[in-house]
């Protein structure tokens, strides 16, 4: 079982004149390295781990301190120069599992407190004036309770479904010369029906550089081009099985290909086909045996993952050959099974085409 315990620090925001401490930035022109280094040196940032693009830091405002995590270039290219910072403004929480002593510290994880956001946006009104724009988002009416089925139908599906005299979630835009700032706060809530404070869950801050989609797309449309079809596909093989034929027929080889999933993020088009090496090594990987242009159509097109979802072909998919004594494949296929039994081996893929949804095919360079 999972417990989880909610930090929650409470902040008091008074008045302060320091500008915002990502301002001097320059999102489009700052190298992302250098700018990572100079942050670190300086103070205002710390690594989560030692390889991570994940980073914390605090928003000081006066005596108190908001810890942040920030991702710089969320778009997950981190190279050129920094063209975006998201903040995951959520509070830190505490995980306890049943099988460990130790807990663990998940920042970002849980929730905030409204007020310790609102205190933050006004920070932001401080420093950034009036926004250029907002959307508010409101809760929807609660129905009463001890209604007529017919009674409850009707509140349901009446025209007025928000409750406008409640506190609304907003999001808010500011357009700078340089660069574009999106405040997130969603609809606030409390934990428990006796709880006066309020909390939100995932809160955050995003700068943009300007024109930050026709950046993206110029960075991807640049990575397509230099694209094979091994760029585009992972999976899974495993379990290969010798099946002996106990009436003088065929033998059977067989092998489970799994977890087959688009890697990519920058490929529109889906996949609706493939065609692939499977390839068996040695420890110091001097090729043993290949069954080559296995073919694949996935029963649903293979989408990229830009959107952080993507279906996977969990599988397993079974692709068998036939063999014997006599052929010099079968020869292969035995002498296959006598190394994987006796020493390690390798198994390894090679995606040499993939066709995509408009019928264009993608063949390895």
């Amino acid at each position: 079982m999972k417990k989880i315990l909610f930090l929650l620090i409470t902040i008091s925001f008074i008045g302060c004149k320091e500008k915002d401490p990502f301002s001097a930035i320059k999102f489009g022109k700052s190298n992302y390295r250098t700018t990572i280094e100079d942050l670190l040196k300086k103070g205002l940032i710390s690594r989560s781990t030692k390889d991570s693009s994940t980073f914390y830091s605090n928003i000081k405002i006066d005596n108190a301190e908001l810890p942040i995590v920030l991702y710089f270039n969320s778009d997950l290219y981190n190279f050129g120069s920094v063209r975006s910072i998201y903040m995951n403004l959520g509070g830190d929480t505490l995980i306890d599992f049943a099988f460990k002593d130790d807990l663990y510290v998940s920042r970002g994880a849980g929730p905030r407190l409204y007020s310790d956001v609102e205190s933050l946006y006004e920070k932001y009104e401080q420093w950034y004036g009036i926004p250029d724009s907002v959307l508010f988002d409101y809760p929807p009416k609660k129905i009463s309770a001890g209604l007529s089925i017919g009674e409850y139908l009707r509140q349901s599906f009446q025209e007025a479904k928000i409750d406008s005299s409640a506190i609304p979630g907003k999001t808010v835009y500011w357009k700078t010369l340089e660069y574009n700032i999106k405040f997130y706060s969603p609809i606030p809530y409390p934990e428990t029906k006796k709880d006066s404070l309020l909390y939100v869950k995932s809160p955050s801050i995003e700068y943009t550089m300007l024109d930050y989609e026709v950046r993206l797309k110029a960075i991807q449309d640049s990575i397509k081009t230099t694209f094979n079809p091994d760029d585009l596909i992972s999976m899974r093989i495993s379990n290969p099985e010798w099946n002996e034929s106990i009436y003088g027929g065929d033998n059977i080889f067989s092998i489970a290909v799994r977890d087959v999933v688009r890697k990519d993020r920058e490929e529109d088009r889906d996949v609706i086909a493939l065609k692939f090496d499977i390839i068996f090594t040695d420890l110091f990987g001097e090729e043993l045996m290949r069954m080559e242009n296995v073919t694949l159509e996935p029963p649903f097109p293979l989408e990229n993952g830009r959107e952080g979802l993507t279906k996977i072909l969990s599988g397993p998919l079974t692709y068998t050959m036939p063999y014997n004594s006599y052929s010099k494949q079968g020869q292969d296929v035995i002498a296959l099974k006598n190394h994987y039994k006796n020493n390690k081996t390798h198994i390894n893929y090679q995606i040499n085409s993939v066709v995509f949804n408009d019928g264009t095919v993608l063949n390895r360079k």
